[in-house]
């Protein structure tokens, strides 16, 4: 869910109070805007005048200078904009909230306004916009080695990779963030954030088939939050599609239709979006026609609404500037016929002289084309001649890259034999193996007839499988690929980084347990691919630092994963995980 930007505390009656103050008009400008911005985070639940009192210290704020007032204002508007489901306006005033934090140097409140930016991303349909900002917002509380916002920081991660379907990494993230919550001492802020946590455990068990799990959890959740609208109805519309699932029709479509009430009541289009869609479901399954195409029909309405705003606005400004251009162009119609009259007599005159020219300027214009296209068409041969020329080219080049480096391997090895005993000889078989990591993207490009691209699935297969062999250990291997194509500048980093990985599970590992196992798992999702490598042994030392290791094979991974644009974490629990997200848009 998304951050609340900072306030100020609210005293009860307080309300009434300002409310009196105001009326009597004996404010000063600064308590003005004050109290104005109290006003907008006090109203949150209702967002239309948590926007207008916003809205009003934006305006009073912009003439006088005063920014940090400005930038909690942006921050306000952008989570009540978020409520009713105005994404794109949302993330404008985050953006502009962001801005004038880091301006300030306050850099917590700049980290609550770009995991607000990540939660407008989310709902916006756009995951790794979502996961970028959530990773930045991450890095500054790291830094500022608050505990608390950090746990909030990997539960936003986990609830994009849950709304994005990719479960593994949203369990992850889950448990990442549960272990931080349980290094505090509780308050009541602690029991919501680990409610809240619970509550969407419920919608990730639910999705995943768990329904007697997700059960327990979302009436847990439920109770909780009974005073929050947002988290009410979310919850309550998944636990009726629980029960629903369960075989309850009748009490998954009652709770359902309650949440899709709440939901319409306070304005929330994101609830009533998804609401809606299964209500629809859940009537035509039992054959309720009637009730099913009413609530489709409002899930198609709130669906065209949160979807197509920036094309709606766009299209609006098209539409502007056609009538501008249309009233143009009648003035000029209006014009030309104006001479048109004047001067009918001399153009029927000179009609036929023209008519006569325009047949001689036709034939020669098809004499022209005809050249033109035969000119065409013998281009288009040669082209195609070059292209195959280009591609038997590239071939025979992959085919000697290959033989070279097969050649560089044998030379590293017989090098590392006659150095048996020395360290030398670990480093040289290290280097190996990196160099038949390239060998084998070579091989591959040559024998499958492909000019720069493969496929990640069946390479991270064979290398996998080629460094077991090499090392000679008994490991069980678990494979869980997904067909990613990337660009050979590409898939050589990720290749290097996997035999640096794997190779660390194959030195470390073994010997540890009776039975080593090694799992590679490769997911991607629109443009974002995961890479996750886990052995079963000894794990990582626990003084273990990413960042400040002398091994060269470490540094080496750290450098790649930049240069492929990703990010890399770690995990010590039963053995050494390894999780690597990289961008394959281009």
């Amino acid at each position: 869910m998304s951050f609340s930007i900072g306030g100020y505390a609210i005293s009860p009656g307080f309300i009434d109070s300002i409310t009196f103050e105001l009326g009597k008009g004996n404010l000063s400008e600064e308590e003005l805007v004050q109290v104005l911005l109290e006003l907008s985070f006090e109203n949150q639940n209702e967002p239309t005048r948590a926007i207008d009192y916003g809205k009003s210290v934006i305006k009073i704020t912009q003439k006088n200078g005063m920014q940090k007032q400005l930038a909690y204002a942006h921050g306000y508007v952008g989570l009540a904009e978020l409520r009713l489901g105005n994404h794109l306006q949302s993330i404008e005033h985050f953006i502009e909230s962001a801005y004038l934090f880091r301006e300030l140097e306050m850099y917590t409140e700049e980290g609550y306004a770009l995991g607000s930016i990540g939660t407008a991303f989310q709902h916006q349909g756009d995951l790794s916009n979502s996961i970028k900002y959530y990773q930045q917002c991450l890095h500054l509380f790291e830094q500022a080695n608050d505990t608390f916002f950090v746990a909030n920081s990997l539960l936003n991660i986990g609830e994009a990779y849950r709304v994005f379907d990719v479960a593994d990494s949203a369990e992850f993230y889950y448990g990442k963030s549960m272990g931080h919550f349980s290094q505090l001492a509780e308050n009541p802020q602690i029991v919501r954030r680990k409610a809240l946590l619970n509550g969407n455990l419920g919608l990730l068990h639910a999705e995943k088939g768990m329904l007697i799990q997700a059960e327990k959890e979302l009436e847990a959740a439920l109770l909780f939050f009974e005073q929050d609208s947002t988290m009410l109805a979310t919850f309550m519309s998944n636990l009726g599609w629980v029960y629903y699932l369960q075989g309850d029709a009748s009490k998954g479509i009652e709770y359902m239709s309650k949440a899709c009430g709440i939901a319409l009541a306070e304005g929330l289009k994101d609830q009533t979006l998804e609401i809606s869609l299964k209500l629809s479901e859940a009537y035509e399954k039992i054959n309720d026609y009637q009730n099913s195409l009413q609530y489709y029909k409002r899930y198609k309405l709130y669906n065209d609404s949160i979807k197509d705003i920036s094309s709606i606005r766009e299209m609006e400004k098209m539409q502007s500037r056609f009538e501008l251009a249309k009233k143009d162009e009648q003035i000029v119609v209006l014009n030309k016929l104006n001479k048109l009259q004047r001067m009918l007599a001399y153009f029927l005159t000179a009609g036929v002289m023209i008519f006569l020219i325009l047949t001689f300027q036709l034939r020669k214009s098809n004499k022209r084309v005809k050249e033109t296209n035969n000119r065409l068409n013998y281009q288009k041969e040669l082209l195609e001649k070059s292209e195959k020329e280009k591609s038997l080219l590239l071939k025979e080049l992959n085919h000697r890259v290959k033989n070279n480096l097969q050649m560089v391997s044998s030379l590293l090895n017989l090098q590392a034999r006659q150095l048996n005993g020395y360290p030398a000889a670990e480093a040289l078989i290290a280097c190996r193996y990196r160099v038949e990591a390239l060998t084998l993207i070579h091989q591959k490009l040559y024998r499958e007839d492909v000019d720069t691209k493969i496929d990640l699935k069946e390479y991270l297969n064979d290398l996998t499988q080629n460094l077991v062999s090499n090392y000679g250990r008994n490991f069980q291997l678990h494979f869980d690929l997904e067909s990613v194509l990337m660009k050979i500048d590409k898939a050589i980093p990720v290749g290097l980084i996997v035999n640096e990985l794997i190779t660390n599970a194959l030195k470390y590992a073994d010997g540890v347990q009776i039975f080593p196992e090694l799992n590679v798992s490769l997911k991607k999702n629109e443009h974002v691919a995961t890479l996750i490598i886990q052995d079963n042994g000894k794990g990582l030392a626990d003084d273990f630092d990413f960042a400040k290791t002398s091994s060269f094979g470490i540094k080496l991974v750290n450098s790649l994963v930049k240069q492929l644009n990703g990010y890399i974490e770690w995990d010590n629990k039963g053995g050494t995980t390894w999780i690597v997200s990289f961008d394959i848009s281009q």
